[in-house]
């Protein structure tokens, strides 16, 4: 019968703490060479991944529907925001329609300016992406 020390893979090998930190050692070396090769193969996936995802369509942080119901909020919060002053002042004051009339088309007008605002900020920032897609257009 053969010696189990003769056997580098004996029982006793692997149990001893010289034996078990070298298996161990080896076997963290093979996962880190396995995770490199796994990073490595991500990288190029991302890579392509990021060429083929430069479109035509300008990139927008927003949605139109989101925009328009910004804009539709904060006109309808001017207004009776306005309203609400007017409808406070008259009630102060005792000039029962006067401030409320006044005070309902300055929030009018300030929730006009704001979706005045708002579209030249989408304006700009439509004609910016289309101006960088033309330069890019140009370069490639």
């Amino acid at each position: 019968m053969a010696d189990p020390n003769d056997n580098p893979t004996s029982e006793n090998d692997r149990m001893s703490p010289k034996g078990a930190l070298s298996q161990e050692t080896r076997e963290r070396q093979g996962t880190r060479d396995e995770f490199q090769q796994r990073l490595d193969k991500l990288g190029k996936k991302l890579d392509q991944a990021s060429k083929g995802d430069q479109t035509d369509q300008p990139q927008s942080s927003s949605s139109g529907l989101g925009i328009a119901m910004r804009m539709g909020s904060e006109f309808v919060a001017a207004v009776l925001i306005g309203g609400a002053m007017g409808w406070f002042l008259d009630k102060w004051m005792g000039s029962t329609p006067f401030m409320l009339f006044l005070f309902l088309m300055v929030g009018f007008a300030a929730g006009t300016m704001n979706i005045i605002r708002v579209g030249k900020r989408l304006n700009e920032k439509q004609n910016l992406n289309a101006s960088k897609d033309a330069k890019d257009k140009n370069y490639n």
